[in-house]
């Protein structure tokens, strides 16, 4: 037994002898500071850690860095620690094309509204993300179904090139104390423009030499995205001289034919928010400036018109592209998708982010982490439909809009005819049009 076991330790240490001659070999044969590759033993599973990458965004909001950090940084840190994002929008000479122009195209590109992809394609920069979306497995259907479709006039033959990450809206906001001054009642959600219109009448009144307003609208943005879902340009030539469109105009001008609204010397913002004499508003997302004001104020539903009832604007809000010229393709369309998680919807919802999902749980909480927004009806921010797109929509929207908008406050304050204020505005948009074709 001795013998054996002897035998046995002899072996062993000729072959602690062999394995240290081979290890000195190999550290002979290495450079200094040199780390040699270890390989993993056959079949072990070996998690490979990310490259660092650094992805460029143009966002046309000009965040704050508390903000920037809070609603991009932050939540994506979080899933993707190899992935740095850069605000392009700090660097000289930002614009989308500027930056072409330069060679320092971004990586993730943020649309204002489903129009911003008419400017991408001019400057080449769209991307289909489909291929990523089938090979991802990424499930469109919790995207909330009105804002795809809302999308697809503008995306040729299926094509993905950008996916809504936030809903927009707008909403009714009003002055409570201004009700109260006058003993009229608070609107509710589901009002019309023509149930506005008479609250309108008994709240715009001159009182103790102040003239205060009933009700005002952003006229640019409600325009352009408009409730009723009229087509602005076709075939490149505007249509503005249309019964859709004259019905809007009508619908509209009357609130500033009440005696009181002729000559008003300040916008409607300011009246609303700082001379606080504008008892209605309807505009888009203004809750986060109202936080910031000692202000007894509350919001309901957009009004809507007769004949689109529960209809808001069509799809609008911020939009994520991943841009052609991307050499980071996967891990921009990588953060937009976790932008899309449940997890980051929430967050941001919370934060009073719209979610843009069909998760109604995610909806229930809009604007519970807002201290400001306790006790306000936030929900109605969210609860009219988004409006289809038009059958036809155009890269020269934007400018037919302008006109068209022009033409609004003609009749406003001009008293020129609605027929006449259309058919002039469609003459002049047709030939800013047709200047634009030439560059």
């Amino acid at each position: 037994m001795k013998h054996a076991r002897g035998k046995g330790r002899r072996r062993h240490l000729a072959a602690v002898g062999l394995v240290t001659l081979a290890l000195l070999a190999g550290a002979c044969g290495q450079k200094t500071g040199e780390v040699k590759e270890t390989r993993p033993e056959q079949g072990a599973n070996v998690q490979k850690e990310p490259e660092p990458v650094t992805l460029r965004v143009f966002n046309p909001n000009n965040y704050a860095d508390i903000l920037w950090n809070d609603l991009w940084v932050a939540p994506m840190k979080k899933k993707f620690p190899h992935i740095t994002l850069v605000n392009v929008k700090n660097e000289k000479g930002s614009t989308l094309k500027e930056l072409v122009a330069s060679g320092n195209a971004p990586d993730l590109i943020q649309g204002s509204g489903a129009k911003f992809t008419f400017d991408l394609e001019q400057l080449g920069l769209l991307y289909d993300m489909a291929p990523l979306i089938q090979s991802r497995k990424f499930d469109l259907n919790r995207i909330a179904p009105l804002a795809m479709e809302g999308l697809k006039p503008y995306f040729n033959n299926n094509k993905i090139y950008g996916l809504p990450i936030t809903m927009n809206n707008a909403s009714l906001y009003y002055n409570k104390d201004i009700f109260d001054k006058f003993g009229v009642a608070y609107p509710k959600d589901g009002i019309t423009y023509d149930e506005v219109y008479e609250l309108a009448r008994k709240l715009t009144r001159e009182e103790g030499g102040v003239q205060y307003r009933g009700f005002e609208f952003a006229s640019g943005i409600q325009l352009q995205y408009n409730q009723l879902s009229l087509p602005l340009v076709k075939n490149d030539q505007a249509v503005f001289n249309t019964d859709g469109w004259k019905n809007w105009f009508d619908t509209m001008k009357r609130f500033y034919e009440l005696e009181g609204m002729q000559n008003l010397k300040s916008n409607a913002s300011d009246a609303f928010l700082k001379d606080r004499t504008l008892a209605m508003y309807s505009v888009t997302n203004i809750m986060s400036t109202l936080g910031t004001l000692d202000m007894n104020w509350d919001m309901v539903t957009m009004p809507t018109f007769s004949q689109a009832p529960r209809k808001g604007m069509q799809v609008f809000g911020p939009i994520l592209y991943v841009s052609s010229t991307s050499k980071h393709k996967e891990e921009a369309f990588s953060v937009i998708a976790q932008f899309l998680s449940d997890e980051v919807q929430l967050q941001r919802a919370r934060g009073g982010e719209p979610p843009v999902l069909t998760n109604t749980d995610i909806k229930q909480q809009f604007g519970a982490d807002r201290n400001y927004l306790k006790g306000k009806n936030v929900g109605a921010f969210l609860a009219n439909d988004i409006a289809p797109s038009p059958p036809f929509v155009s890269k020269y929207d934007v400018i037919a809009a302008q006109q068209l908008d022009a033409a609004f406050w003609e009749v406003v304050n001009k008293k020129v005819d609605i027929n006449t204020a259309l058919r002039l505005a469609e003459e002049t948009a047709n030939k800013k049009i047709a200047e634009e074709k030439t560059k």
